[in-house]
């Protein structure tokens, strides 16, 4: 994040952070949505912080940005009736508030947890074959998800399925093989091999604050069995 700010002061370049997953989370002790000109947050159910629907919320140090897209969310009005630019109905609603006011009590304990979740992962298969991200010293994730890679990723999906364990591989599809995509530019014959090998390897183990030591036992044991 370093490199990219400098060279966004450098070339006068608007950083826009996507923080979906980073609720609470730190980089360098500086609070993750806190260092571009803009950051988006998810408060979709499943996340660190997630309301009882769909929701979400931007959050800028930028006052015109902030007021401009207060006006966007509702309609484009500033005042009821009086239309100032075109705009949606994006308003996070009263019942989705109240209960992001109250999960946001317990965020903090619920991130540790989630921490301490991460750390029976790492310590049970950092001499095995399967790959994990990367956990920097220098920074202080929420783990919203907690990601593997594997080359035959498939096959030990179905291991964890055949004991009942859920597990997730999320975007499977790299952006350039969407449908979506086929006419822009960047997807015309380009290879981009990282990205596929990515959406084959990866897979999401269970996650959650709740996850005792026995729980992540077992499942990293149903996976390093003939991993």
């Amino acid at each position: 994040m370093d490199d990219l700010l400098f060279l966004a002061e450098k070339h006068g370049l608007v950083i826009l952070e996507d923080a979906a997953q980073a609720h609470g989370a730190y980089y360098k002790g500086r609070k993750v949505g806190s260092m571009g000109t803009a950051s988006g947050f998810s408060f979709y159910p499943a996340k660190n912080l997630g309301a009882w629907g769909d929701a979400g919320a931007m959050v800028s140090s930028d006052s015109n940005l902030v007021e401009r897209v207060r006006k966007v969310r509702n309609y484009g009005q500033e005042k009821k009736y009086i239309h100032d630019t075109l705009g949606w109905n994006s308003r996070l609603d009263s019942i989705q508030a109240i209960v992001l006011s109250e999960k946001l009590k317990l965020i903090d304990q619920w991130n540790a947890n989630r921490r301490i979740v991460a750390s029976w992962y790492y310590e049970r298969l950092k001499d095995s074959n399967i790959s994990t991200y990367e956990d920097s010293a220098a920074n202080e994730p929420v783990h919203h998800l907690f990601v593997i890679t594997h080359g035959k990723r498939d096959l030990i999906q179905g291991k964890l399925n055949a004991a009942n364990i859920p597990s997730g591989i999320h975007y499977p599809v790299p952006i350039h093989k969407h449908k979506c995509f086929a006419g822009q530019s960047f997807v015309s014959n380009a290879s981009f091999p990282h990205s596929e090998r990515q959406g084959r390897e990866l897979l999401s183990l269970p996650m959650h604050p709740n996850l005792a030591e026995s729980d992540v036992e077992q499942i990293c044991s149903c996976l390093l069995t003939d991993s």
